[in-house]
C-alpha cells in the first residue's frame, strides 16, 4: 500500500453533502441560545477561578480554551452545521463569557461594600461619633464599577498597575485573546464534514485492528494499491448518521521495516459494502 501522511476527518467525504448546511431559524437560535449559556457557565468558573490565580496573558488563553473545547462538543450534541451561525455564536459565548466576568467581579464588590456598610451602620449605632470612617457605597452598575477599578488602577504584575486607559486597553486585550483561543479550537471543528441532508456531523462508525492478510484484503477491497502485508493494521470508517453520502475509509498501517504509513479513501455504496464485507470476515476470525 501507499503511504501517506497521517490523515484527518478533514481528508474525508467532500461531496455536496458534506460541505455544510444551509441557514436554519430553529437552528441559529437555538445555537445562540447554547452559546449563550455555555459563555455564561464559563465566565462564572473563570470568575471563580480566577480569584484564586489569574496569571496574565495565560489565564485568558486558558478560559478562552476551554470555552472553546466546551462549543465544540456543544456543536456535535445539537447537531448544527451552518459555519457562518457557529462563528457568530462562538463571538456571542465569548463575549457573554468576558461580560460574565465583569458582573461577577461587580457583584463581589457591592455585596462587599453592602456588608461593609452594614457593619459601619450597627457600630455607629452601638457606639455613636466615636467609630469614624465614611459610609461605603456600592457602586451603581458594572461600568461604574469598571470606571472605578480604572480609576484605582488594574494590578498586572509586581507594583506595576494599569490606570485609566490602560486599564480598559488590559481589559480589551484579554478579551481579545479569549475571543481568539476559542476561535483556535471551534474554526477547526466547524471544518469537519457534515451531512445536511440527515443534519449530523460525520463521526468515527466503525474501527479496529487487522490482521496482515485481512487488512491487505480489505485495502484491495477499498481500491488501494496493496504492494506488500501490512502490520499492525488499524482501520476507521467515517461517515453521517444516515450514512447518505461517501463514507470516509482510513487505514494505517506498519510496514516490515518498521515504517509507519497511512491512506483515507472515499468509499462509494458499492465499494463501502465490500470493505464492510471483509471487515465482517475479518471480525469473525
Amino acid at each position: 500500500m501507499q503511504g501517506t501522511r497521517e490523515p484527518t476527518e478533514n481528508h474525508l467525504p467532500r461531496d455536496r453533502a458534506a460541505a455544510g448546511a444551509r441557514f436554519r431559524w430553529t437552528h441559529a437560535a437555538m445555537w445562540l441560545a447554547a452559546s449563550t449559556l455555555a459563555g455564561a457557565a464559563v465566565g462564572w468558573l473563570a470568575a471563580w477561578a480566577g480569584e484564586y490565580r489569574a496569571p496574565l496573558v495565560v489565564f485568558p488563553l486558558v478560559v478562552g480554551a476551554l470555552l472553546g473545547m466546551t462549543l465544540a462538543g456543544l456543536m456535535r450534541l445539537v447537531e448544527v452545521g451552518h459555519r457562518p451561525t457557529l462563528l457568530a455564536g462562538a463571538l456571542l459565548a465569548a463575549a457573554v463569557a468576558v461580560t460574565g466576568q465583569h458582573v461577577a467581579a461587580y457583584r463581589k464588590a457591592a455585596v462587599a461594600a453592602e456588608r461593609d456598610a452594614r457593619t459601619l451602620r450597627l457600630a455607629r449605632e452601638a457606639f455613636g461619633d466615636r467609630v469614624a470612617g465614611r459610609m461605603p457605597s456600592p457602586p451603581q452598575g458594572v461600568f461604574d464599577f469598571l470606571r472605578e477599578e480604572a480609576a484605582r488602577g488594574r494590578p498586572l504584575w509586581g507594583r506595576f498597575a494599569a490606570a485609566g486607559a490602560a486599564a480598559w486597553l488590559s481589559w480589551a486585550a484579554d478579551a481579545l485573546l479569549l475571543a481568539a483561543a476559542a476561535l483556535a479550537v471551534v474554526i477547526p471543528a466547524c471544518r469537519q464534514p457534515y451531512c445536511d441532508r440527515c443534519r449530523s456531523w460525520y463521526r468515527t462508525r466503525r474501527r479496529g485492528r487487522l490482521e496482515p492478510a485481512a487488512a491487505a484484503a480489505v485495502a484491495a477491497a477499498a481500491g488501494m494499491t496493496a504492494s506488500d502485508r501490512p502490520l499492525r493494521a488499524r482501520y476507521r470508517l467515517v461517515a453521517c448518521a444516515g450514512g447518505c453520502g461517501p463514507v470516509g475509509f482510513e487505514l494505517s498501517w506498519q510496514e516490515a521495516g518498521g515504517k509507519r504509513a497511512s491512506a483515507t479513501c472515499r468509499l462509494e455504496a458499492d465499494r463501502r459494502l465490500e470493505v464492510e464485507r471483509e471487515l465482517d470476515a475479518a471480525a469473525a476470525y
